[in-house]
């Protein structure tokens, strides 16, 4: 029976999510890929506020199922 009383619910899958960076002519400095997992962006923002502007870096970690680098192929 769907519903009985001894069944046990199934642990739910998760969901994998895949990121594939497309091969680029000038290294970026935005993006860090730090494993086969992991990745780091890095944004130079500036606020401005009571008549001075500041400078911040704001940095992400992201991580994914899998990495495939801008030198991985189709295949």
């Amino acid at each position: 029976e769907l519903f009985e009383e001894d069944s046990e619910c199934e642990e739910p899958e998760l969901v994998q999510v895949y990121l594939r960076l497309k091969p680029c002519n000038k290294p970026s400095s935005l993006y860090e890929i730090r494993s086969d997992r992991c990745l780091i962006t890095s944004l130079d923002t500036t606020t401005a506020g009571h008549g001075r502007r500041t400078q911040h870096n704001v940095s992400k970690m992201y991580t994914f199922s899998h990495i495939f680098g801008p030198d991985s192929s189709q295949k």
